[in-house]
């Protein structure tokens, strides 16, 4: 991140969530079951928030190096 340094360059990582995708719709069986927790996926919308916020939010412009879910910074994943 050192090359990064005043180049108005910021990097942070983010977690989405468990998102509603079609992921699992090629999977075998066991894998399918995952249907039944769809009433507490998030939708693909939710699962955007966080990386839309990053990349748009004038609140976290010169924060870098940092972990981020449901647009908090978080020191780990919980």
């Amino acid at each position: 991140m050192r090359r990064l340094e005043g180049k108005g360059i910021t990097v942070n990582c983010m977690h989405p969530g468990f998102v509603r995708t079609g992921i699992w719709k090629n999977a075998g069986i066991l894998c399918r079951l995952i249907i039944f927790a769809y009433p507490f996926i998030r939708s693909p919308e939710k699962g955007a928030e966080t990386i839309i916020y990053l990349a748009s939010s004038e609140e976290v412009a010169n924060i870098t190096g940092k972990y981020f879910f449901d647009k908090k910074k978080r020191d780990h994943l919980k």
